[in-house]
């Protein structure tokens, strides 16, 4: 039996292994995000450091944060309305 492009085995009437396979490719491109999130956090010191010298290093990273948190806290409501007017 196939279910959307699937192989599902059926017990008691229910789909067993779609639903395996889609928390296998959840749990993968979970993995894939935690470590590209890793990877950008690791890189914001170096790159501040590269661009305006170790003496620069505090002021550069809490511009660097304030931006980034103006910029969570304002995205949601602006993609939002953007999504309203386009629908």
């Amino acid at each position: 039996m196939t279910l959307n492009g699937y192989n599902a085995y059926t017990i008691n009437g229910k789909q067993k292994f779609a639903v395996v396979q889609r928390w296998a490719r959840v749990s993968f491109t979970n993995l894939l995000s935690v470590l590209h999130a890793g990877v950008c956090v690791c890189m914001i010191p170096i790159v501040l450091v590269d661009l305006f010298g170790q003496e620069k290093l505090s002021n550069a990273f809490g511009f660097s944060t304030l931006f980034g948190g103006i910029g969570a806290l304002s995205g949601p409501p602006f993609a939002g309305r953007f999504m309203t007017m386009t629908i």
